[in-house]
């Protein structure tokens, strides 16, 4: 018997792949129970699951198209793309060469997997998700603590105060590089503007003998 496949659609909506036919949702059922109706524009099929996405049972109308399982391998590979950009901190094109690897046992999946450049919008958009809404005005600056850690745990935000007026973004092995420096040179990316005054200073500092920079 074949698997009931769970994906989610560019939206967000539930979607299943079932013997080389794709649905989505059309009702929920009061017991619980789910209508799919066919993606195909203008198909009839139906199928019927339970909440759980499984024990289908075919309901209503014949397809009027053949089934390719394909098709449903290509909509859960672009899901899952679409997925990992919300959840994962890899970059967008690795994800999606990734992805497509994983199709390799399937040559004509393969082939009709859309090209990067078609997909690539919707999971850049996926991937914004993770992160909060650009601020206009220092007022609005706000980063949450989840966001305050480096890779290496350490937290980059050393000073915020209330008003935003100034702020420090570095880690504490930044500053003990720069005690260790033997030279520091900093300068101010432009002037002040009031209310939208986002300058960066940066400190760029010569430590046994190469130059590095902290933001």
């Amino acid at each position: 018997m074949d698997q009931v496949l769970h994906y989610r659609t560019a939206r967000g909506g539930d979607a299943i792949s079932y013997g080389g036919y794709s649905y989505r949702v059309d009702r929920r059922l009061a017991r619980g129970d789910i209508s799919w109706r066919c993606l195909q524009k203008g198909c009839p099929g139906r199928l019927q699951t339970d909440g759980n996405f499984s024990e289908p049972i075919i309901r209503g109308s014949e397809h009027t198209h053949a089934a390719n399982e394909d098709y449903g391998l290509i909509r859960m590979t672009i899901a899952r793309c679409r997925e990992r950009a919300t959840t994962e901190n890899t970059p967008i094109p690795q994800i999606y060469q990734e992805e497509a690897n994983r199709l390799s046992g399937s040559a004509s999946a393969s082939a009709m997997l859309p090209v990067f450049r078609s997909i690539d919008t919707s999971m850049y958009r996926a991937r914004r998700t993770r992160y909060p809404r650009l601020p206009h005005t220092r007022a609005e600056i706000v980063v949450p603590e989840s966001l305050r850690l480096t890779d290496a745990g350490e937290n980059f935000m050393l000073l915020q105060l209330d008003d935003n007026d100034i702020m420090v973004f570095s880690a504490p092995s930044d500053f003990r590089d720069l005690c260790h420096a033997s030279h520091v040179y900093m300068d101010v990316s432009k002037q002040p503007q009031p209310e939208k005054d986002f300058r960066l200073q940066w400190d760029n500092v010569f430590s046994e003998g190469f130059l590095g920079t902290q933001e």
